[in-house]
């Protein structure tokens, strides 16, 4: 089992009771693993602070996946592929455990409001089963005319299989979660909306 994938298992659970690692990781092989450690780190130390402090409020942990979605502050096209956080992932899959923006923000609004009984949940998993080897079926299905054109291309992007649980976030939603492909489809189309690109 390779360090990346141990990283990720143990963020969803790290509050879970699985302790900080004991020794401190100098050298990590990817950027991915540091992030996902700094995750964990911030999951404990979060878990200290409403140990020894007297909240008023109740600390909630939303453990989530990559977050895709129309972003309202892109300016152009090219910032969906340089400066636009987890949807320029998205976009390497169609130029050459997910969750949905709008999911996401709706569910942190319903969080925000909550007043949990003592039996209640107070971590949620927020994520829809993703493989990213579909992302470019999906727009060349809804955007033929620009996969012709040569505007979205067709390349490989590993999927990482980790299963989060999400029937609790979905009950406190009131439907399901918005798929994967809606996401793909929303990327793709507001990445065209930039370019000035007919989608149809």
């Amino acid at each position: 089992m390779n360090l990346s994938y141990l990283l990720a298992r143990i963020s969803v659970f790290a509050t879970m009771c699985i302790p900080l690692p004991s020794l401190v990781l100098f050298t990590l092989n990817n950027v991915f693993e540091a992030y996902v450690l700094g995750k964990i780190v911030e999951l404990h130390n979060t878990d200290e602070l409403v140990k020894t402090h007297n909240f008023h409020f109740t600390v909630f942990y939303v453990v989530l996946r990559y977050v895709f979605g129309c972003n309202e502050l892109v300016l152009n096209a090219a910032i969906m592929q340089t400066q636009n956080r987890s949807n320029n992932f998205m976009m390497i899959g169609i130029l050459g455990g997910f969750v949905h923006i709008d999911d996401l923000a709706d569910f942190h609004l319903r969080v925000a409001f909550l007043d949990p009984k003592a039996d209640e949940p107070k971590d949620f998993g927020i994520s829809t089963k993703v493989d990213y080897g579909t992302i470019f079926d999906v727009v060349k299905k809804a955007f033929l005319k620009a996969v012709a054109a040569g505007v979205f291309k067709r390349v490989t992007v590993p999927t990482l299989p980790v299963t989060y649980e999400s029937s609790d976030s979905e009950k406190l939603l009131g439907r399901k979660l918005k798929s994967f492909e809606s996401a793909v489809i929303d990327v793709a189309s507001q990445y065209l909306e930039k370019l000035g690109v007919d989608k149809e």
